[in-house]
């Protein structure tokens, strides 16, 4: 495989899915940060969580741009080898990033209940598990669905140039 046309599925992935995703995440966390509830159970407990917050949102835009580019280059390897159909694709790179993107969060609630800077995670479970549904169901039709038949259009038109030569 090409090392040019994986990277460029990478780029394709970045370019299309990191300004969904960043507006996605700072959605994601005004709604978890700023609502009365959250923001009363913060001050009830003396949180020193705001401090930390942009912080948490760089390195998870980080992270998200991270894993758009691997599943970027995968989607070049398994359209090329002709694995699975379009929505297939997009499904499974939505399921992957989101697993893992939450699965963060599930980590991060946790550290910070076992140090004492949180509160009781069940508090927070039913949102995030909510977000986590919202988010692959919104991903899978939307931005993966776009960015997968991208993909796939750019390996098609390599395939047929390379071809012709």
């Amino acid at each position: 495989m090409d090392n040019r046309i994986l990277n460029k599925g990478g780029w394709i992935s970045l370019l299309i899915g990191l300004p969904f995703g960043i507006s996605f995440i700072l959605f994601a966390s005004y709604i978890s940060l700023f609502s009365p509830i959250t923001q009363f159970i913060f001050i009830a407990v003396g949180s020193s969580f705001w401090l930390y917050w942009p912080v948490i949102v760089s390195l998870f835009t980080a992270l998200f741009g991270l894993l758009l580019w691997h599943t970027g280059k995968q989607a070049v390897k398994d359209f090329s080898l002709n694995k699975g159909s379009l929505l297939q694709r997009s499904t499974k790179t939505s399921l992957f990033i989101n697993t893992v993107l939450f699965a963060v969060i599930f980590g991060y609630i946790l550290v910070m209940w076992l140090i004492g800077q949180g509160f009781w995670p069940p508090l927070l479970l039913g949102t995030v598990c909510i977000l986590y549904g919202v988010a692959i169901a919104f991903s899978s039709f939307t931005f993966c669905l776009l960015t997968n038949y991208i993909i796939r259009r750019s390996i098609t038109k390599y395939a047929t140039y390379s071809a012709a030569k």
